[in-house]
């Protein structure tokens, strides 16, 4: 997705703080609420909340997430965030 068109620098900015609050990690459950919120958004044609989803995810490094939000593959990605993280939501 296209952020420029979408997001303001301001947007970005508030976006990357977020991200480094969490130091860039989020936990599988956080995943999996970002999955069904890009869901709903795409579904309302909410393009803002598409395009800031997208944004934090590639800024964390979480570009096989992201690129499945993209082309709709939600059951793909739920999974994926299931095998691929399924410790993350365990104490240390």
């Amino acid at each position: 997705m296209n952020y420029e068109n979408i997001l303001t620098s301001n947007d970005k900015g508030n976006l990357e703080k977020l991200n480094k609050e969490c130091n860039y990690v989020f936990s599988k459950t956080s995943l999996l609420k970002m999955i069904r919120k890009y869901r709903k958004a795409n579904i309302e044609n909410d393009f803002k909340t598409m395009a800031a989803i997208d944004y934090r995810l590639t800024d964390s490094n979480f570009h096989t997430l992201c690129s499945l939000l993209s082309i709709g593959e939600y059951t793909k990605a739920n999974k994926h965030i299931n095998n691929e993280y399924a410790a993350m939501d365990l104490p240390f």
